[in-house]
Protein backbone atom coordinates (compact mmCIF):
# COMPACT_ATOMS: atom_id res chain seq x y z
CA UNK A 1 0.00 0.00 0.00
CA UNK A 2 3.22 2.27 0.51
CA UNK A 3 3.70 2.85 -3.39
CA UNK A 4 3.54 5.97 -4.90
CA UNK A 5 2.47 8.76 -2.77
CA UNK A 6 0.88 10.20 -5.94
CA UNK A 7 -1.30 7.26 -5.95
CA UNK A 8 -2.04 6.85 -2.66
CA UNK A 9 -5.59 8.68 -1.61
CA UNK A 10 -4.86 8.21 2.05
CA UNK A 11 -1.57 10.14 2.06
CA UNK A 12 -3.08 12.65 -0.68
CA UNK A 13 -5.85 13.54 1.86
CA UNK A 14 -3.41 13.69 5.16
CA UNK A 15 -0.79 15.78 2.74
CA UNK A 16 -3.28 18.19 1.98
CA UNK A 17 -4.76 18.59 5.52
CA UNK A 18 -0.96 19.34 6.78
CA UNK A 19 -0.46 21.27 4.01
CA UNK A 20 -3.23 23.62 4.87
CA UNK A 21 -2.64 24.34 8.46
CA UNK A 22 1.12 25.24 7.61
CA UNK A 23 -0.04 27.24 4.79
CA UNK A 24 -1.80 29.24 7.46
CA UNK A 25 2.29 30.56 8.72
CA UNK A 26 2.10 32.34 4.78
CA UNK A 27 0.53 35.43 6.42
CA UNK A 28 2.95 35.60 8.68
CA UNK A 29 4.76 38.70 7.47
CA UNK A 30 1.21 40.29 6.75
CA UNK A 31 -0.04 43.19 9.04
CA UNK A 32 -3.55 43.24 7.21
CA UNK A 33 -4.66 39.95 5.67
CA UNK A 34 -8.25 39.18 4.27
CA UNK A 35 -9.70 37.08 6.81
CA UNK A 36 -11.64 34.33 4.59
CA UNK A 37 -10.85 32.86 0.95
CA UNK A 38 -14.45 31.88 0.26
CA UNK A 39 -18.04 33.83 1.50
CA UNK A 40 -19.53 32.92 5.45
CA UNK A 41 -22.55 32.44 5.84
CA UNK A 42 -24.55 36.25 5.87
CA UNK A 43 -25.69 35.66 9.50
CA UNK A 44 -22.27 37.22 10.11
CA UNK A 45 -21.84 40.62 10.43
CA UNK A 46 -19.95 41.86 6.97
CA UNK A 47 -21.88 38.77 5.04
CA UNK A 48 -24.65 41.34 5.54
CA UNK A 49 -23.07 44.17 4.42
CA UNK A 50 -22.78 45.80 8.19
CA UNK A 51 -19.63 47.50 9.17
CA UNK A 52 -18.55 45.30 12.11
CA UNK A 53 -16.10 48.51 12.99
CA UNK A 54 -18.95 50.81 13.59
CA UNK A 55 -21.01 48.13 16.03
CA UNK A 56 -20.87 49.20 19.71
CA UNK A 57 -22.66 48.66 23.04
CA UNK A 58 -23.91 51.97 23.88
CA UNK A 59 -24.03 50.66 27.75
CA UNK A 60 -20.03 49.71 27.92
CA UNK A 61 -18.82 52.69 25.46
CA UNK A 62 -17.72 55.31 28.36
CA UNK A 63 -15.43 51.94 29.12
CA UNK A 64 -13.93 52.06 25.61
CA UNK A 65 -11.17 54.63 26.32
CA UNK A 66 -9.53 53.04 28.68
CA UNK A 67 -7.51 50.08 28.47
CA UNK A 68 -6.90 48.16 31.44
CA UNK A 69 -8.56 50.70 33.67
CA UNK A 70 -5.65 53.53 32.02
CA UNK A 71 -6.59 56.94 30.78
CA UNK A 72 -4.75 56.67 27.31
CA UNK A 73 -5.20 60.41 26.18
CA UNK A 74 -3.87 61.18 30.05
CA UNK A 75 -1.12 59.29 29.49
CA UNK A 76 -0.34 60.73 25.86
CA UNK A 77 -0.98 64.16 27.16
CA UNK A 78 2.12 63.41 29.83
CA UNK A 79 4.42 61.99 27.38
CA UNK A 80 3.89 64.85 24.79
CA UNK A 81 4.74 67.32 27.57
CA UNK A 82 7.77 65.37 28.16
CA UNK A 83 8.42 64.92 24.62
CA UNK A 84 8.49 69.13 24.57
CA UNK A 85 10.38 69.48 27.56
CA UNK A 86 13.57 67.18 26.35
CA UNK A 87 13.31 69.34 22.90
CA UNK A 88 13.68 71.97 24.48
CA UNK A 89 16.65 71.53 26.12
CA UNK A 90 18.05 69.43 23.29
CA UNK A 91 21.89 70.13 22.66
CA UNK A 92 22.84 66.70 21.35
CA UNK A 93 23.26 65.84 17.22
CA UNK A 94 19.63 65.53 15.19
CA UNK A 95 19.53 62.18 13.92
CA UNK A 96 16.95 60.92 11.50
CA UNK A 97 16.09 57.16 11.91
CA UNK A 98 14.34 55.04 9.36
CA UNK A 99 11.78 52.01 10.42
CA UNK A 100 10.24 49.52 8.00
CA UNK A 101 8.02 46.38 8.72
CA UNK A 102 7.68 43.24 7.05
CA UNK A 103 4.52 42.95 4.66
CA UNK A 104 5.21 41.10 1.42
CA UNK A 105 4.02 42.82 -1.79
CA UNK A 106 2.71 45.55 0.22
CA UNK A 107 6.23 46.80 0.88
CA UNK A 108 5.06 48.62 -2.59
CA UNK A 109 3.69 51.41 -0.38
CA UNK A 110 6.60 51.64 1.18
CA UNK A 111 8.69 51.90 -2.04
CA UNK A 112 6.45 54.11 -3.29
CA UNK A 113 6.00 56.66 -0.08
CA UNK A 114 10.12 56.93 -0.25
CA UNK A 115 9.90 57.19 -4.30
CA UNK A 116 7.63 60.07 -3.38
CA UNK A 117 9.14 61.82 -0.46
CA UNK A 118 12.70 61.55 -2.22
CA UNK A 119 11.15 64.01 -5.33
CA UNK A 120 10.09 66.30 -2.94
CA UNK A 121 14.21 66.33 -2.11
CA UNK A 122 12.87 66.80 1.65
CA UNK A 123 13.70 62.90 2.91
CA UNK A 124 16.28 62.75 4.58
CA UNK A 125 19.57 60.82 4.68
CA UNK A 126 18.48 58.70 7.01
CA UNK A 127 21.66 58.09 9.49
CA UNK A 128 19.70 54.43 10.80
CA UNK A 129 17.58 52.01 9.07
CA UNK A 130 16.17 49.00 10.14
CA UNK A 131 13.72 46.46 8.36
CA UNK A 132 12.60 42.94 8.36
CA UNK A 133 11.44 40.78 5.87
CA UNK A 134 9.93 43.14 2.93
CA UNK A 135 10.74 45.95 5.18
CA UNK A 136 14.89 44.43 5.05
CA UNK A 137 14.76 44.35 1.12
CA UNK A 138 13.30 48.20 0.88
CA UNK A 139 15.74 48.66 3.86
CA UNK A 140 18.76 47.76 1.76
CA UNK A 141 17.41 49.47 -1.22
CA UNK A 142 17.20 52.78 0.17
CA UNK A 143 20.17 52.94 2.50
CA UNK A 144 23.08 53.55 -0.18
CA UNK A 145 21.25 56.91 -1.60
CA UNK A 146 18.07 57.99 -3.53
CA UNK A 147 19.46 57.07 -6.75
CA UNK A 148 18.30 53.25 -6.01
CA UNK A 149 15.01 54.35 -5.51
CA UNK A 150 14.49 53.12 -8.89
CA UNK A 151 15.30 49.40 -8.47
CA UNK A 152 12.24 49.46 -5.58
CA UNK A 153 10.01 50.92 -8.34
CA UNK A 154 11.14 48.32 -10.64
CA UNK A 155 10.94 45.33 -8.05
CA UNK A 156 7.32 46.08 -6.83
CA UNK A 157 5.67 47.30 -9.65
CA UNK A 158 6.64 44.43 -12.20
CA UNK A 159 6.88 41.28 -10.26
CA UNK A 160 4.36 38.53 -10.29
CA UNK A 161 4.37 35.56 -7.95
CA UNK A 162 6.67 33.39 -10.35
CA UNK A 163 9.54 35.80 -10.14
CA UNK A 164 9.46 35.53 -6.39
CA UNK A 165 8.74 31.66 -6.07
CA UNK A 166 8.19 28.63 -7.19
CA UNK A 167 5.27 26.28 -5.92
CA UNK A 168 6.06 22.62 -5.28
CA UNK A 169 4.30 19.48 -4.64
CA UNK A 170 2.36 19.62 -1.42
CA UNK A 171 4.14 15.90 -0.88
CA UNK A 172 7.51 16.77 -1.45
CA UNK A 173 7.06 20.12 0.24
CA UNK A 174 5.86 18.46 3.36
CA UNK A 175 9.03 16.61 3.54
CA UNK A 176 10.91 18.94 3.30
CA UNK A 177 9.11 21.61 5.49
CA UNK A 178 8.29 24.01 2.89
CA UNK A 179 6.07 24.44 -0.05
CA UNK A 180 7.74 27.05 -2.28
CA UNK A 181 11.24 27.30 -3.44
CA UNK A 182 12.80 30.94 -3.66
CA UNK A 183 15.07 30.84 -6.33
CA UNK A 184 13.77 33.70 -7.86
CA UNK A 185 13.78 35.32 -4.95
CA UNK A 186 17.65 34.91 -4.82
CA UNK A 187 18.45 35.61 -8.15
CA UNK A 188 16.99 39.00 -7.62
CA UNK A 189 19.23 39.64 -4.34
CA UNK A 190 22.38 38.03 -6.10
CA UNK A 191 21.89 40.77 -8.81
CA UNK A 192 21.38 43.77 -6.90
CA UNK A 193 23.55 42.84 -4.00
CA UNK A 194 27.24 43.38 -6.49
CA UNK A 195 30.49 44.35 -5.27
CA UNK A 196 29.88 47.76 -6.21
CA UNK A 197 27.10 47.71 -4.16
CA UNK A 198 28.38 46.59 -0.94
CA UNK A 199 31.13 49.24 -1.71
CA UNK A 200 28.65 51.68 -1.30
CA UNK A 201 26.77 50.37 1.77
CA UNK A 202 30.34 49.71 3.51
CA UNK A 203 31.58 53.76 2.72
CA UNK A 204 28.08 54.84 4.01
CA UNK A 205 29.03 52.80 6.89
CA UNK A 206 32.47 54.45 7.36
CA UNK A 207 30.73 58.09 7.57
CA UNK A 208 28.86 56.67 10.57
CA UNK A 209 25.44 55.63 9.00
CA UNK A 210 23.53 52.23 10.04
CA UNK A 211 21.49 49.46 8.11
CA UNK A 212 19.98 46.60 10.37
CA UNK A 213 18.13 43.91 9.25
CA UNK A 214 16.13 41.40 11.56
CA UNK A 215 15.72 37.40 11.42
CA UNK A 216 14.22 34.89 13.58
CA UNK A 217 16.94 32.27 14.26
CA UNK A 218 14.80 28.96 14.39
CA UNK A 219 17.02 27.08 17.46
CA UNK A 220 17.41 30.29 19.85
CA UNK A 221 13.39 30.96 18.80
CA UNK A 222 14.93 35.03 19.41
CA UNK A 223 15.43 37.87 17.16
CA UNK A 224 18.51 38.84 15.64
CA UNK A 225 20.03 41.97 14.33
CA UNK A 226 22.50 42.17 11.74
CA UNK A 227 24.64 45.43 11.17
CA UNK A 228 24.76 44.78 7.44
CA UNK A 229 27.64 47.71 7.24
CA UNK A 230 29.69 45.90 9.07
CA UNK A 231 29.62 42.56 6.78
CA UNK A 232 29.90 44.88 3.79
CA UNK A 233 33.12 46.35 4.91
CA UNK A 234 34.45 43.32 5.00
CA UNK A 235 33.44 41.66 1.69
CA UNK A 236 36.87 42.69 -0.62
CA UNK A 237 39.17 40.74 2.14
CA UNK A 238 36.40 37.70 3.08
CA UNK A 239 35.12 36.04 0.42
CA UNK A 240 32.10 35.34 1.98
CA UNK A 241 30.99 38.16 3.23
CA UNK A 242 29.40 39.01 -0.26
CA UNK A 243 26.95 35.36 0.30
CA UNK A 244 26.51 36.19 4.17
CA UNK A 245 25.27 39.73 3.05
CA UNK A 246 22.69 37.71 0.77
CA UNK A 247 21.88 34.83 2.75
CA UNK A 248 20.33 37.33 5.95
CA UNK A 249 18.12 39.41 3.17
CA UNK A 250 16.91 35.76 2.15
CA UNK A 251 16.69 34.63 5.58
CA UNK A 252 14.75 37.67 6.60
CA UNK A 253 11.89 37.12 3.92
CA UNK A 254 11.83 33.40 4.59
CA UNK A 255 8.20 32.86 5.70
CA UNK A 256 7.56 29.27 7.74
CA UNK A 257 6.27 26.77 6.20
CA UNK A 258 5.87 28.35 2.83
CA UNK A 259 9.55 29.36 1.98
CA UNK A 260 12.70 27.44 2.70
CA UNK A 261 15.08 28.61 6.18
CA UNK A 262 18.43 29.85 4.97
CA UNK A 263 21.31 28.33 6.51
CA UNK A 264 24.03 30.34 7.85
CA UNK A 265 27.18 29.38 8.92
CA UNK A 266 28.72 30.99 12.12
CA UNK A 267 32.19 29.54 13.82
CA UNK A 268 32.94 28.98 17.00
CA UNK A 269 36.41 28.72 18.79
CA UNK A 270 37.39 27.56 15.46
CA UNK A 271 35.00 25.04 14.21
CA UNK A 272 32.14 25.81 12.31
CA UNK A 273 28.03 24.91 12.62
CA UNK A 274 25.06 26.03 11.31
CA UNK A 275 22.15 28.10 11.92
CA UNK A 276 18.81 28.29 10.57
CA UNK A 277 17.21 31.39 9.61
CA UNK A 278 13.62 32.43 8.68
CA UNK A 279 11.90 35.68 8.58
CA UNK A 280 12.65 38.90 11.19
CA UNK A 281 8.64 39.48 10.91
CA UNK A 282 8.05 36.38 13.29
CA UNK A 283 9.98 37.79 16.20
CA UNK A 284 9.67 41.53 15.64
CA UNK A 285 7.33 42.92 13.27
CA UNK A 286 9.30 46.54 13.46
CA UNK A 287 12.60 47.06 15.66
CA UNK A 288 14.37 50.12 17.27
CA UNK A 289 17.07 49.05 19.73
CA UNK A 290 18.74 51.24 22.18
CA UNK A 291 22.07 50.57 20.50
CA UNK A 292 20.89 51.64 17.29
CA UNK A 293 19.49 55.24 18.37
CA UNK A 294 23.78 56.03 18.70
CA UNK A 295 25.73 53.86 16.48
CA UNK A 296 29.02 55.29 17.43
CA UNK A 297 28.61 54.28 21.34
CA UNK A 298 28.23 57.96 22.85
CA UNK A 299 25.77 58.76 25.27
CA UNK A 300 24.42 61.62 24.00
CA UNK A 301 21.11 63.28 24.09
CA UNK A 302 18.94 62.87 20.66
CA UNK A 303 15.93 65.41 21.70
CA UNK A 304 15.15 66.71 18.40
CA UNK A 305 15.94 63.89 16.19
CA UNK A 306 13.15 62.15 13.55
CA UNK A 307 11.87 58.69 13.86
CA UNK A 308 9.52 57.65 10.55
CA UNK A 309 7.92 54.57 10.86
CA UNK A 310 6.50 52.95 7.97
CA UNK A 311 4.09 49.93 8.34
CA UNK A 312 4.01 47.84 4.91
CA UNK A 313 0.05 47.29 5.66
CA UNK A 314 -2.94 48.92 7.55
CA UNK A 315 -2.44 49.73 11.63
CA UNK A 316 -5.68 47.84 11.52
CA UNK A 317 -7.03 44.74 9.62
CA UNK A 318 -10.31 45.30 7.04
CA UNK A 319 -13.21 42.86 8.39
CA UNK A 320 -14.26 40.11 6.79
CA UNK A 321 -16.22 37.32 7.22
CA UNK A 322 -14.64 34.12 8.54
CA UNK A 323 -14.74 30.68 6.05
CA UNK A 324 -15.46 27.66 8.18
CA UNK A 325 -12.28 25.59 6.61
CA UNK A 326 -9.10 25.45 8.63
CA UNK A 327 -7.13 27.67 6.29
CA UNK A 328 -9.88 30.43 7.07
CA UNK A 329 -9.97 29.96 10.56
CA UNK A 330 -5.93 29.61 11.22
CA UNK A 331 -5.36 32.69 8.82
CA UNK A 332 -7.98 35.39 10.63
CA UNK A 333 -6.16 34.06 14.29
CA UNK A 334 -2.48 34.51 13.13
CA UNK A 335 -3.29 37.50 11.68
CA UNK A 336 -4.65 39.09 14.51
CA UNK A 337 -1.64 37.84 16.70
CA UNK A 338 0.95 39.41 14.20
CA UNK A 339 -1.13 42.64 14.27
CA UNK A 340 -1.25 43.07 17.07
CA UNK A 341 1.84 41.92 18.30
CA UNK A 342 3.17 45.23 15.58
CA UNK A 343 0.73 47.73 17.23
CA UNK A 344 2.52 46.79 20.47
CA UNK A 345 5.98 47.18 18.72
CA UNK A 346 4.87 50.49 17.80
CA UNK A 347 3.64 52.23 20.93
CA UNK A 348 6.62 50.38 22.55
CA UNK A 349 8.67 53.17 20.15
CA UNK A 350 6.37 55.53 20.45
CA UNK A 351 7.07 55.30 24.43
CA UNK A 352 11.05 55.44 23.83
CA UNK A 353 10.31 58.59 21.56
CA UNK A 354 8.40 60.79 23.97
CA UNK A 355 11.62 59.82 27.02
CA UNK A 356 14.08 60.33 24.80
CA UNK A 357 12.13 63.89 23.30
CA UNK A 358 12.39 62.55 19.71
CA UNK A 359 9.93 63.32 16.99
CA UNK A 360 7.24 60.33 16.31
CA UNK A 361 5.96 60.12 13.28
CA UNK A 362 4.31 56.86 11.53
CA UNK A 363 2.64 56.03 8.11
CA UNK A 364 0.62 53.19 7.09
CA UNK A 365 -1.55 52.07 4.18
CA UNK A 366 -4.99 54.79 4.28
CA UNK A 367 -7.90 52.95 6.32
CA UNK A 368 -10.03 53.84 3.29
CA UNK A 369 -8.10 52.37 0.91
CA UNK A 370 -9.01 49.03 -0.91
CA UNK A 371 -7.19 45.91 -0.84
CA UNK A 372 -8.05 42.98 -2.16
CA UNK A 373 -4.31 40.86 -2.68
CA UNK A 374 -2.83 38.83 0.54
CA UNK A 375 0.78 40.30 1.25
CA UNK A 376 2.32 36.69 0.06
CA UNK A 377 0.28 37.72 -3.42
CA UNK A 378 2.23 39.49 -6.04
CA UNK A 379 -0.10 41.21 -8.09
CA UNK A 380 1.24 43.25 -10.71
CA UNK A 381 -1.50 45.67 -11.18
CA UNK A 382 -2.42 46.22 -7.33
CA UNK A 383 1.00 46.66 -6.44
CA UNK A 384 1.49 49.35 -8.95
CA UNK A 385 -1.76 50.58 -7.81
CA UNK A 386 -0.34 50.57 -4.46
CA UNK A 387 3.24 52.39 -5.07
CA UNK A 388 1.40 55.22 -6.75
CA UNK A 389 -0.71 55.40 -3.60
CA UNK A 390 2.49 55.50 -1.47
CA UNK A 391 3.83 57.98 -3.82
CA UNK A 392 1.29 60.30 -3.82
CA UNK A 393 1.48 60.60 -0.08
CA UNK A 394 5.15 60.49 0.32
CA UNK A 395 5.14 63.76 -2.24
CA UNK A 396 2.37 65.45 -0.32
CA UNK A 397 3.16 64.43 3.46
CA UNK A 398 -0.20 63.70 4.08
CA UNK A 399 1.09 60.43 5.24
CA UNK A 400 2.45 60.84 9.00
CA UNK A 401 0.64 60.49 12.31
CA UNK A 402 2.26 61.58 15.69
CA UNK A 403 0.19 58.94 17.88
CA UNK A 404 0.42 55.25 18.25
CA UNK A 405 -2.01 52.89 17.14
CA UNK A 406 -5.32 53.16 19.60
CA UNK A 407 -4.80 56.86 20.17
CA UNK A 408 -7.37 57.76 17.10
CA UNK A 409 -10.99 56.76 17.23
CA UNK A 410 -11.99 53.96 16.30
CA UNK A 411 -9.02 52.47 16.91
CA UNK A 412 -9.95 51.47 20.54
CA UNK A 413 -10.16 48.30 21.69
CA UNK A 414 -13.97 47.33 21.85
CA UNK A 415 -15.79 47.50 25.55
CA UNK A 416 -19.16 45.05 25.86
CA UNK A 417 -21.64 44.47 28.55
CA UNK A 418 -23.44 42.09 26.34
CA UNK A 419 -24.67 41.22 23.06
CA UNK A 420 -26.96 43.77 22.19
CA UNK A 421 -25.69 45.96 19.89
CA UNK A 422 -25.49 49.62 17.99
CA UNK A 423 -25.18 50.38 14.81
CA UNK A 424 -22.79 53.64 14.61
CA UNK A 425 -23.78 56.66 12.08
CA UNK A 426 -21.54 56.55 8.76
CA UNK A 427 -18.28 59.13 9.67
CA UNK A 428 -15.64 60.26 7.62
CA UNK A 429 -12.41 57.55 7.64
CA UNK A 430 -10.13 60.84 6.63
CA UNK A 431 -8.16 59.99 9.86
CA UNK A 432 -7.70 63.05 11.94
CA UNK A 433 -3.71 63.65 11.00
CA UNK A 434 -4.72 64.45 7.39
CA UNK A 435 -7.35 66.93 8.10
Amino acid sequence: MSGNPKRNPTLQRLALLVATALSVFTLGCSLTEKLSLKPASPKSPTGAGLDSKSLVDLGALSQSSNKAGLDLAAMMDEAEELRAKKIACAKGPKRSMLVLSGGGSYGAFQSGVLKGWGETGGRPEFDVITGVSTGALVAAITFPGPDMDSIGEMIFTSVSNRDIFKKKNIVVGLTQGYVADTKPLREMIDAMVTDEYLDRVAGQHTLGRRLYVGTTNLETRRQVIWDMGNIALKHRTDGSSKKLFRDILQASAAIPGMFPPVSIPIEVGGKVYEEKHVDGGVTAGVFLRPFALNPGGARESLAGSDIYILVAGKLYADPGPVGKDLMSLGSSTVAALLSGQVRDELAEIYAVSAFQGIHFHLGAVPENYPITMKSSEFDKKQMRELFQEGRRLGQTGMLWRKTPPGASPGEQPEVRGGNHLYQMPDKSRVPEWVK
